[in-house]
């Protein structure tokens, strides 16, 4: 494995309430099973309850989002896993969030360990960000690991050639993340370091 890809959301913090709570201010209707059923493939506009991301959607969310996220969103131990994969490896992230935003929070949790963020600012698609990492960073991506948490990202790093490595204790549970068919399904970040050492 040359290189290790994360997911920020679910993988490094744990903000599934969080991003919850912020929809639900926005979509009052929307229940849990609609939120989660949003990180399997993208937006149902059957749901039922006028999902839809538009830009001023986009732009409340992340100014909520980077209020809210402080320091205890941070998995246990994550800072030293971190540290000690980028001394081995070069580390990105690919994340729907913000790229500004993480970049902002993982500076003031002392956590500057990788080569590039991709966010939203880039691209709206994962497909495409891992596009860029091969094309401008020459990143083999059938020698990366993209560790992630939802289903539908399982699907985006597998279409890229990426092999996969899906984690429990995120947003997506054992049996949705298993329709992926992901080369590793864990249940801890300690499993997470055994796979990745």
């Amino acid at each position: 494995m040359k290189k290790i890809v994360f997911d920020f959301d679910g993988v490094v913090v744990n903000t599934r309430e969080m991003v919850f709570e912020i929809f639900k201010q926005v979509y009052p209707k929307m229940a849990m099973e609609h939120f989660l059923n949003y990180f399997n493939t993208g937006v149902d506009k059957n749901d039922g309850i006028g999902f839809d991301i538009d830009d001023d959607f986009v732009e409340y969310f992340f100014r909520e989002y980077d209020k809210q996220l402080g320091s205890r969103y941070l998995y246990d131990n994550i800072g030293s896993v971190l540290k000690n994969l980028s001394e081995k490896t070069e580390l990105f992230i690919i994340t729907g969030n913000s790229e500004e935003v993480v970049k902002k929070f993982l500076k003031k949790n002392d956590l500057d360990v990788f080569r590039k963020i991709l966010g939203y600012e880039i691209d709206t698609s994962k497909r495409e960000k891992f596009k860029i990492l091969k094309e401008k960073y020459s990143v083999r991506l059938e020698e990366t690991v993209f560790v992630t948490d939802t289903l539908g990202d399982v699907m985006e790093g597998q279409k890229a050639g990426c092999r996969i490595l899906a984690e429990t204790f995120g947003y997506h549970d054992r049996v949705r993340l298993e329709r992926g068919k992901p080369d590793w399904l864990v249940d801890s970040w300690g499993e997470v370091v055994e796979i990745l050492r």
